[in-house]
């Protein structure tokens, strides 16, 4: 590995903070804080950590003049001092006035001795991270101050032309990540608003949304569940499928143990291999191919799992319900369950005012579902199944796009690996 050439505080033309415009005395006369919007935003690292930036502190035009040295416009660079030490934000473009809070650092780099985007990159990796961690010690309560950040050393390419190719190198590899974040928020977006439709309007013969009880009365009758489509049925869960159907004996052959962290909201995900004497003694359900598990303690009632082809288990009895479907499919009545608000809402109110918010097998049973004909069910799994596929291949491909990011930030910010201007 290259030399780390360089210290941080070499390149740095200004490391400011909130403190730096005045004594303490003199910051509480000359700001004041409002939780309402005013004058200018007073950007705190947890506005910058969100995705949507929406400063919640402001203060008045004297308390923005007064702040004079921690102005922001946008794009500075700004890292948290105190409590979550290590993580370093850009501040986005604002339409608005704004000025640093206190509990962070504003950095300026000088820009004849280094890229900025650069740097950027480099203060995001773990090369920073590790450096850091080690000047600040494990305390209780982590800060960083000016000096432990300005004697942290990194390699230096010796042209401005080959710092900014490598930043150009991995902001290109950023913006991937970004649109697949995009994509797999939008794809979940779409989902969540096709929700209530499905279940409540369903699909016509020819794959259309029916159209609405106000707009076509004659379409719709009065349930247990409000207005659903006439031929639509409205049972519980357990007209459909079997509840717990089968019970592990101790006498069983080995089988596959599924631990509650291995259910997910689409799969499971991983199981562990116990010999039969090892199992624990509360995983007496089997689950197999086809099978939907759901959780039973809240919060975590929005957990569902669908048992994938060859994929035969046993889980715990306690914090789980296993159903295997007998007459719905087994794709739509795991799309239902997954997203419908009113089968939650059913579970939920199970749970109201109880020291140990939890429901048990029966209460999953007697949940009401809708039950339409065999193909719009099949229509409406596909629905569902193609958006599943998009999340699924977004999500593989932003965690593989943050694989490569890790790597080529390994070679190209210690210099291991030279890149040509």
């Amino acid at each position: 590995m290259s030399k780390w050439n360089a210290a941080l505080g070499d390149c740095v033309s200004d490391l400011t903070d909130f403190t730096a415009n005045g004594s303490f005395a003199d910051l509480k006369s000359n700001v004041t804080y409002y939780n309402d919007h005013n004058y200018a935003a007073l950007v705190r690292t947890t506005d910058l950590n969100k995705k949507d930036f929406r400063p919640e502190v402001f203060t008045d035009e004297r308390g923005y003049n007064f702040l004079e040295k921690s102005r922001l416009y946008g794009g500075e660079i700004v890292l948290a001092n105190v409590g979550s030490v290590g993580k370093v934000f850009r501040v986005p473009k604002s339409d608005i006035k704004m000025t640093l809070a206190p509990n962070a650092y504003l950095v300026r780099f000088n820009p004849k001795q280094v890229d900025e985007e650069y740097i950027f990159q480099f203060l995001i990796s773990n090369f920073y991270k590790g450096q850091l961690f080690k000047a600040i010690g494990s305390t209780t309560l982590q800060a960083m101050n000016k000096t432990s950040f300005r004697s942290i050393r990194f390699y230096k390419p010796p042209s401005l032309q080959e710092q900014k190719k490598i930043a150009s190198i991995l902001r290109t590899a950023d913006s991937v990540v970004e649109a697949s974040e995009a994509a797999i928020e939008k794809y979940k977006g779409i989902k969540q608003a096709m929700m209530h439709d499905l279940f409540t309007r369903g699909l016509d013969e020819h794959g259309k949304l029916r159209p609405l009880q106000t707009d076509a009365p004659e379409l719709y009758k009065q349930s247990r569940l409000g207005w659903v489509p006439k031929d639509w049925d409205v049972v519980p869960i357990s007209q459909v499928a079997q509840v717990n159907p089968e019970k592990r004996k101790a006498t069983d052959a080995p089988i596959s143990y599924i631990d509650i962290e291995s259910v997910s909201d689409l799969s499971v995900k991983a199981t562990t291999e116990y010999s039969s004497p090892d199992i624990p003694s509360r995983a007496q359900i089997i689950v197999r191919s086809g099978d939907i598990i759901t959780s039973n303690v809240r919060p975590n009632l929005r957990a569902f799992a669908h048992i994938g082809k060859n994929l035969d288990g046993c889980i715990c009895s306690t914090g789980f319900t296993n159903l295997r479907p007998f007459d719905i499919s087994s794709g739509y009545l795991f799309a239902q369950v997954q997203n419908d608000r009113i089968f939650l809402a059913q579970l939920l109110v199970k749970t109201v005012g109880s020291s140990y918010p939890a429901v048990n097998s029966t209460d999953v049973a007697n949940v009401v579902i809708v039950k339409p004909d065999p193909s719009e069910q099949t229509l409406v799994e596909q629905r569902f199944s193609a958006l599943d596929r998009e999340i699924y291949l977004s999500t593989a491909l932003l965690l593989k796009t943050k694989m490569l990011k890790q790597s080529l930030m390994s070679d190209l910010l210690s210099g291991e690996v030279p890149v040509k201007a």
